[in-house]
């Protein structure tokens, strides 16, 4: 199974920009449990503020990961790893 991960930058707004130079990270794995562990142990950059992680070749992302760790499955709605929680 090939993910490419895209990485997108802090900026103001809801959006980040894609950072070109960051761009087209391929992961190799079996499959999709295979594909999260990776994503667990991913570091992003630090100048990324989230990372959107495509599946063979699906237009839409599958996956986010966030500078904070978290990791959302976009397809099932789902936190994979949930945000921290900031109110402590």
């Amino acid at each position: 199974m090939k993910a490419v991960i895209r990485y997108y930058g802090r900026v103001l707004g809801p959006l980040g920009l894609e950072l070109d130079a960051l761009r087209g990270e391929v992961a190799d794995v079996k499959d999709r449990p295979a594909l999260v562990e990776y994503l667990k142990r991913m570091a992003l950059p630090p100048v990324a503020a989230y990372a959107h992680v495509f599946v063979e070749d699906d237009e839409e992302p599958a996956f986010a990961v966030c500078d904070d760790g978290s990791i959302r499955d976009l397809v099932a709605g789902e936190w994979i790893v949930e945000p921290a929680d900031d109110e402590e």
